[in-house]
């Protein structure tokens, strides 16, 4: 409930409107480099690119509909020798018809006539030096929450293996962090307890040499927890970072320093109104995270 008192902003870069005939990039916020305030990833990072079509529209040949990233996820141990492998990410990429309240009519209105049917989704491979597009592979499935946002990934083992692609090395492990040992703040910190996580994922930067593409740059941002936001909103949790992730950051895993996944990076809280109320003013800028135990359920809930 307390989301809906919050409004968050998607941090992936949807398409203007092709069906309006709109330059690809109107209204694209111009990107600056996060650089000097990031690490480079420490695994591939992955994307996720949802395109479509509406022929009786005019838009005969598939158009980028919304881009973020995603991550592979292991399987619930009894599904560990199905041939589906598992990725996660925003429901708002692959069905952000579903989620208007992140696009405005004026901009958007467009989104109105575009249903699932009109859709395909596919994995982003990209040069992790570059940003540059290697490989993309349609995905074989894609389930929405019914009410979070949040959207499961399939994708044949078979087909990735093909291409040549091992997910073993970048398979996370969801782990739920309220059964997760919290270090003791030191002395003399605030008593808000703080702990350390990374979110990783990739920055979209306009590929100046091509006017209708663009670069993910991978990046790793340092964030902390305030776990007592968890006490007023036990199905998400809040991230203080060092500047308001980028574009390109949604649908990108939380990790612990262990390695193992707490979560998936939802969007930021924002922006600033004078009616916000004090929690949202404690928590404004923030990143918000779904919790990987609500993910893991998910899955369980829906796996083929």
């Amino acid at each position: 409930a307390i989301m809906r008192l919050l409004l968050l902003q998607s941090l992936s870069r949807l398409a203007p409107s092709a069906l309006s005939g709109a330059s690809r990039w109107r209204n694209i916020p111009q990107q600056r480099s996060y650089s000097h305030a990031s690490v480079p990833a420490s695994r591939p990072v992955f994307g996720l690119a949802s395109y479509f079509r509406k022929p009786e529209q005019g838009v005969h040949d598939y158009e980028v509909l919304s881009r973020s990233s995603l991550f592979f996820v292991k399987p619930p141990t009894r599904f560990a020798n199905n041939d589906l492998a598992i990725m996660v990410s925003t429901g708002h990429v692959t069905h952000p018809f579903l989620f208007r309240q992140y696009y405005n009519s004026e901009d958007y209105g467009w989104l109105d006539f575009v249903t699932e049917e009109d859709t395909v989704h596919r994995i982003q491979i990209r040069d992790p030096v570059s940003g540059g597009l290697v490989q993309e592979l349609d995905l074989d499935g894609a389930i929405p929450h019914s009410n979070l946002d949040l959207v499961v990934l399939y994708i044949s083992t078979r087909k990735l293996h093909n291409f040549g692609i091992d997910i073993n090395p970048v398979q996370l492990q969801l782990v739920d962090n309220n059964k997760q040992d919290t270090p003791s703040a030191p002395n003399g910190t605030d008593a808000q307890q703080m702990q350390q996580v990374s979110c990783e994922g990739f920055e979209v930067q306009e590929d100046k040499t091509k006017s209708d593409e663009y670069l993910a740059k991978p990046m790793t941002v340092q964030a902390t927890i305030n776990t007592s936001t968890m006490i007023k909103s036990a199905d998400r949790l809040f991230l203080h970072t060092p500047f308001r992730l980028p574009l390109g950051m949604c649908g990108g895993p939380v990790l612990r320093g262990t390695g193992s996944c707490m979560g998936m990076i939802e969007g930021i809280v924002g922006p600033a109104a004078p009616s916000d109320t004090p929690f949202k003013k404690q928590v404004l800028d923030n990143a918000v995270v779904i919790p990987a135990a609500t993910i893991s359920q998910f899955i369980e809930d829906t796996y083929p």
